[in-house]
Formats: C-alpha cells, structure tokens, sequence
C-alpha cells in the first residue's frame, strides 16, 4: 500500500517526486513541462524501465491532475499512481511487464499556484 495517505503541498510534492527519482533511478525521471505564472516547476514524473529503452521509443500514456485550484483529488491519484507503480515493479509481473515496455507520463499538478 502506497506511504502517502495526504494531499501534499507544492513543496510536499516536489519533495516526493524527488525522492522517488532517487530511490528509483532505473524507473523514474523528472522533467520540468515548464513554469506557472508565479514560477512553479510544472515536473513531470516519466516512468519506464530505462534499461529497456528510452522514453521516447514506447508507446506512452499521459496522466495529469489538479487542472483547477481546488480540483487537488486528481494530485492525489498521480500521487498514488506513481507510487503504487514503482513500489510493485519488483513484485508484480503485470506493472514490470508495463514499464519494462510503456511509458508513463504523470503530471500531478497543472495548477500549483492555484492548488498554493
């Protein structure tokens, strides 16, 4: 069962994602979509099995949350997402077969000034 049971904060989330970038090296890579109004990162969390191929090269979903300011309950499934994803690899044959052969893009918060 996934660690985080809460809505995060931007700087919560930015932690996160972080943290789940180093302890999954092989699985997980953040990039920056681009910058809110006020200058937030918009990270992205791209997740595949790096040693099966690049990103680029597998066909890919696209997952994102918190389009509006108090929409945060979609944050809160990317959360969930990501971290039941990479925290079953190992012992899920269906997750490790999905990303040793897909990509997923998640982006948890569109809106982070308006979530702040």
């Amino acid at each position: 069962m996934p660690k985080t049971p809460r809505y995060l904060g931007y700087e919560g989330l930015v932690a996160f994602l972080r943290g789940v970038e180093k302890k999954y090296p092989d699985l997980v890579e953040l990039e920056s979509a681009g910058k809110s109004y006020e200058g937030r990162e918009l990270w992205a969390a791209i997740l595949t099995q790096k040693k099966t191929g690049a990103h680029s090269t597998k066909p890919a979903i696209y997952v994102d949350g918190n389009h509006h300011a108090g929409e945060v309950t979609g944050s809160a499934v990317c959360v969930y997402t990501i971290e039941y994803l990479l925290e079953n690899y190992s012992e899920n044959p269906e997750i490790k077969a999905m990303l040793d052969s897909k990509t997923f893009y998640i982006l948890p918060r569109i809106s982070p000034d308006g979530a702040e």
